[in-house]
C-alpha cells in the first residue's frame, strides 16, 4: 500500500483535510484525531478530499462514521468530496456515501492551497521537502503544518514499525533551516556559529521528540521556545571562558532581562542598586553578578595597545617579591635550625617581634653592645647562606 499522508488547511473557515494514499488500519488514528479537532475548532466544519485516496479499509470507515457523529452532536458538518471509485464503492456499501455527501464532485469544496503539500503529490517526499526548503521564509506556515503531520503520522504507527523512521527525518531536514537560523540570532557573540547551528539541531531533536500534538499547539508553538532555551542554555553553561556559579548566572540573566524597561523609566542607565530594587535582591547579589559578567569572554594578554609595539601583558602586573621571600626562607631554614638555642632567641625576638637592641638585651640578659654584635654576626652567616644558593 501507498504511505498515507494527511494535510490540514482552514480556508475560509472551512477545515480542508487533504489526504493521500491508501488510509488503512494504520491512518486511523491520525485521521481521527484530524477529523476530530476540525470539527470542535473550524466554524465552517470540515471537508475531507479524497480525490488522491485509492483504497479505504473498515477501520477508516469506522473512523468517518464516528467523527459524523461526533459532528452531529456539537453542530458542526463533516463532509466528504473526490471520492470515486472503490472509495465511493466502500462507502456506498456501509450507508455513509450519502451522509457524506461523498457524491460530490472535487471542485464543490473549497480550492487547494497552493502550496507544496497539496500540488506536488506525485513528486517523492524527499523532492517535496527539497522544494519546501527552496522555498525559504515565505513557507515557514506551510512547513510548520507539514511537520506536525509527518509527526503526526509518525505517532500512529506502532514504535518498530520502519516507516518512522524515514517520517521522522523528513520532519527534521524540513525544520533544520529554521532551527539554523535561531542560531543565527547568536551570532558575534563570542561563539562558533558551526557549534550554535549544532546545538539549535540538538533542541530541534528535543523538540521533536518532546512535541505532543494532543495538547493543541502547533509544533512551532513548541519547538521555538525549545531550540531557544537550547541555545540561550548553551550560553549559560559552555560559553564562559572562567567558571562562575550557577546562581550569579541566573541574576545576570534577570539583570539584562530589566536592563532596558528600567533605561526607558528611569531615562538613564539603571545602577546596581535600581536593579536590585526591581528584581527584590541585595545589591550585593547583583553587583557580583555585574562583576562576573567580565568573566565571560576575557581580554586576550597578547591584543596589541598603543602604537602596536607593546601588548596588554606588557602593562599588568609585576614580579611579586613574596616569591624571592619563600625562596630565601627555604634557603636558610637549615643554617637557623643549626645556631645556638639563644642566638636563635634573639633573631625570634628582633624579627618576630620586632624588639628593639635594648629591650631584648634586658630580656636575655646581655649587654646592648653583645646583643648588636651577635645580630650582625648572624646576619652575614645567613647572608652567606643566601649567597651560595644562588
Amino acid at each position: 500500500m501507498n504511505r498515507p499522508m494527511l494535510h490540514t488547511h482552514l480556508v475560509d473557515g472551512v477545515q480542508l483535510v487533504v489526504a493521500e494514499g491508501d488510509l488503512d488500519l494504520s491512518a486511523s488514528s491520525a485521521v481521527r484525531r484530524t477529523l476530530r479537532r476540525g470539527v470542535d475548532t473550524a466554524p465552517g466544519g470540515v471537508v475531507f478530499d479524497l480525490a488522491d485516496v485509492s483504497l479505504i479499509d473498515a477501520a477508516i470507515v469506522g473512523v468517518l462514521a464516528g467523527a459524523l457523529s461526533h459532528a452531529e452532536e456539537v453542530g458542526s458538518r463533516l463532509r466528504v468530496v473526490g471520492a470515486e471509485g472503490t472509495v465511493l464503492d466502500v462507502l456506498e456499501i456501509v450507508s455513509l456515501a450519502k451522509k457524506l455527501g461523498a457524491y460530490a464532485p472535487r471542485d464543490s469544496a473549497p480550492p487547494r492551497p497552493a502550496r507544496p503539500c497539496c500540488t506536488m503529490h506525485a513528486r517523492s517526499p524527499h523532492e517535496v521537502v527539497h522544494d519546501v526548503i527552496a522555498a525559504g521564509q515565505d513557507s515557514l506556515a506551510m512547513t510548520n503544518e507539514m511537520i506536525g503531520q509527518l509527526l503526526i503520522e509518525a505517532a500512529a504507527l506502532p514504535v518498530n514499525d520502519p516507516r518512522r523512521g524515514p517520517l521522522r527525518e523528513q520532519a527534521v531536514e524540513l525544520a533544520l533551516p529554521a532551527a539554523h537560523q535561531m542560531a543565527a540570532r547568536y551570532r558575534n557573540r563570542g561563539e562558533n556559529e558551526d557549534d550554535l547551528r549544532q546545538v539549535a539541531a540538538l533542541g530541534l531533536l528535543k523538540a521533536i521528540d518532546g512535541w505532543d500534538p494532543e495538547r493543541g499547539h502547533g509544533f512551532s508553538d513548541y519547538a521555538i521556545p525549545t531550540v531557544l532555551g537550547e541555545l540561550r542554555r548553551h550560553f549559560r553553561d559552555r560559553g564562559w571562558a572562567m567558571r562562575v556559579p550557577r546562581r550569579l548566572k541566573d541574576v545576570l540573566l534577570e539583570t539584562r532581562r530589566v536592563n532596558d524597561q528600567l533605561t526607558q523609566e528611569l531615562g538613564r542607565s539603571p545602577d546596581p542598586a535600581d536593579l536590585a530594587t526591581s528584581l527584590g535582591l541585595p545589591t550585593e547579589a547583583v553587583e557580583a553578578a555585574l562583576d562576573a559578567a567580565e568573566s565571560y569572554r576575557p581580554r586576550s594578554l597578547s591584543v596589541p595597545v598603543g602604537d602596536g609595539s607593546a601588548e596588554l601583558a606588557d602593562l599588568m602586573g609585576a614580579l611579586d617579591p613574596g616569591y624571592e621571600q619563600v625562596d630565601n626562607l627555604n634557603s636558610i631554614t637549615d643554617v637557623i635550625a643549626a645556631l645556638p638555642e639563644r642566638t636563635r632567641r634573639i633573631l625570634a625576638l628582633r624579627f618576630t617581634q620586632d624588639l628593639s637592641q635594648a629591650q631584648i638585651a634586658a630580656e636575655v640578659g646581655l649587654s646592648q653592645m653583645h646583643v648588636s654584635r651577635i645580630l650582625n654576626q648572624t646576619i652575614a652567616t645567613l647572608r652567606d647562606a643566601i649567597m651560595a644558593q644562588d
